[in-house]
């Protein structure tokens, strides 16, 4: 088995808009984590297909990056 475990924690921070990438309208919020999710998108398909090219897609699981307490 593979274990294979990406992390995208930049999207909490976008989607909270902090004063760093601060943006002065909800839609002009939402149109960028709608982005951020579309960029996550392609990059989730680009590992599928390293993993399918090595042989190992279907030997590899993912687990969930989880928070202390969560039961994960």
């Amino acid at each position: 088995m593979t274990d294979c475990r990406l992390l995208f924690d930049d999207l909490d921070t976008i989607g909270h808009s902090p004063k760093n990438i601060y943006v002065n309208s909800e839609s002009k919020r939402i149109e960028n984590v709608h982005k951020r999710l579309a960029e996550i998108d392609i990059e989730i398909g680009k590992t599928i297909d390293i993993l399918k090219q090595k042989g190992i897609y279907n030997s590899t699981y993912t687990n969930a990056k989880c928070r202390i307490g969560w039961n994960c």
